[in-house]
């Protein structure tokens, strides 16, 4: 911890900073801790109408919320809308996450008249236009769109659960594309490191609650819309991910001239500043306009690029994300694509073959997250009991609900989270000799279905692997190397 001096404004936001540290890692009690400390110095030292405060006030209001001290986290809010107002700005971004950090607490009380005005009025303060027909162009580019964008996602599908009401349904599913419409869009025009590692953070948190609400949906309807929105978020996320954590790569790897990447990085700087200073200025109109006209120059660089180095495209603004139809018609006979999915709850498994695709609820996270922990230790300490005892765990969790869903013997297998720890090969149905899953099965691995069948397009089907004959752990510990050792 930094030593600043005792009471000092610094040492208040130093405070604060820890305790949103700590937020930012469920670890609530540590978060309410340090930032009651930080409601020692900063009212005491700030002036009561700064700016600060107003933001000081929801950070503490929001941590209050999830500890489900409603009415005192209430309390704050009104003290943050105060100052918000008293500095006129109450048409801001800021002033319409604490409106909608109201409707949150309202719908904790199954007031849903009330929660529906706040996040109304919120998503108003975050509008570029007067909305009629919902879409992403209607949104300010910026974090504070995204976030309030997923609290009210949030919101809609808490009220569908305890009302029924098919509207809030309707609308969960409308705003959850605009939510991934927006992120894209957002996610082209960012520039500096800090919004990029936020985004990419916060999407992925996003895309996994969605993921599996989505999954939760299929299983209660079977209807076929929600496989395939489950699919799209899972898919998604991971074609954003992989290319933001390559971008640096991707750059150089598609030989683009250094002058072009300079004129994509102006024009986003340009968009960016524009957005900054429109949302300081919401009602100005040739802000507007010129922010409009600098993002048609931005799309049309980027269809020009699409044209001129069609690999940096791809790589860097196309995400890819074939249709579950298109790759049942991909996938040959015998062939079984397996895509885990996850939300902070639990595993499933989205299985497709030429003739069918299903998602299977394959249990609790933690619980599959410690027994990936038992095997992996297994395999580093190279105890072959403790190894097979785990792998029998995983094998009911991950691989049993799936044996009825699968249509011959060629697996693709995508995993996510810890699963990428595993080789799947090594799970066993029981203690028999032959039970692994290596002697039933063929097993490969892709990153997404992008790669997947990206790759398929360059290279020939690989041949059939021999029959093993041994099974033998090597000395090395890194649990994707060939451990598993082919005696032809």
């Amino acid at each position: 911890m930094a030593n600043y001096p005792a009471g000092s404004v610094r040492q208040g936001f130093n405070y604060e900073n820890i305790a949103l540290a700590f937020k930012s890692n469920k670890q609530l009690d540590s978060a309410l801790h340090y930032m009651q400390l930080a409601h020692t110095i900063l009212p005491q030292q700030l002036p009561p109408n700064d700016y600060s405060m107003a933001v000081h006030f929801f950070s503490y209001a929001n941590i209050l919320y999830q500890l489900d001290r409603l009415k005192e986290a209430d309390a704050m809010l009104q003290k943050s809308n105060a100052v918000y107002e008293d500095l006129g700005l109450h048409q801001s971004a800021e002033y319409g996450q604490n409106l909608a950090l109201q409707g949150l607490i309202a719908a904790e009380g199954k007031d849903w008249t009330l929660a529906d005005q706040k996040f109304e009025l919120a998503l108003k303060k975050v509008q570029s236009a007067a909305v009629t027909n919902p879409s992403a162009t209607a949104f300010q580019l910026s974090p504070n769109s995204l976030w309030l964008i997923n609290e009210y996602t949030a919101y809609l599908f808490l009220k569908y659960q305890s009302t029924a009401q098919v509207e809030a349904l309707q609308l969960f599913e409308t705003y959850a594309d605009i939510y991934l419409n927006l992120s894209d869009k957002f996610r082209k025009q960012f520039t500096d490191p800090y919004t990029k590692s936020v985004l990419i953070k916060d999407n992925a948190e996003v895309y996994n609650r969605n993921i599996g609400i989505y999954n939760l949906l299929y299983r209660q309807t079977k209807k076929e819309a929600y496989l395939q929105a489950a699919y799209q978020f899972s898919e998604y996320g991971r074609s954003c991910l992989l290319r933001d954590l390559q971008d640096e790569k991707i750059k150089s790897y598609a030989g683009l001239p250094d002058a072009v990447l300079q004129k994509e990085i102006a024009l986003k700087q340009k968009v960016s500043q524009l957005n900054e200073q429109l949302l300081e200025q919401a009602d100005n109109e040739q802000l507007k306009q010129d922010l409009f006209a600098s993002e048609e120059a931005l799309n049309a660089f980027i269809d020009e690029t699409a044209q001129a180095y069609p690999r940096y495209y791809e790589l860097k603004f196309k995400a890819n994300v074939p249709s579950l139809a298109s790759l049942q018609s991909k996938v040959e006979p015998g062939h079984n694509l397996v895509e885990y999915m996850q939300d902070d709850t639990a595993y499933y498994a989205l299985v497709i073959h030429s003739t069918n695709s299903d998602l299977i609820y394959l249990g609790n996270v933690h619980t599959l997250d410690q027994a990936i922990v038992n095997w992996k230790a297994a395999m580093v300490k190279q105890d072959q009991a403790a190894l097979d005892r785990a792998g029998q765990v995983l094998y009911t969790h991950l691989w049993h609900p799936l044996v009825d869903q699968l249509s011959g013997n060629r697996i693709t297998i995508i995993p996510t989270g810890r699963l990428f720890y595993l080789n799947f090969e090594s799970l066993r149905r029981d203690t028999s000799p032959r039970s692994y899953l290596i002697y039933d099965y063929n097993i490969t691995y892709a990153l997404s279905f992008a790669v997947l069948f990206r790759k398929i397009k360059k290279r020939k089907r690989a041949p059939s692997l021999p029959s093993p004959q041994v099974l033998k752990m090597s000395s090395s510990s890194n649990t994707k190397a060939n451990w598993i050792r082919w005696n032809p």
